[in-house]
């Protein structure tokens, strides 16, 4: 269980930096989104 746990943290720090970068696009993304509509 716990060996699985560490397995785990040790994907997502390992794709973190994709991650942030999938995120980052999508809030920019999002803001552009709204200011088009406003």
């Amino acid at each position: 269980m716990k060996k699985r746990t560490h397995q785990a943290l040790t994907t997502v720090l390992e794709n973190l930096p994709a991650i942030i970068t999938a995120l980052a696009t999508l809030v920019t993304a999002i803001a552009a989104l709204v200011e088009k509509l406003n």
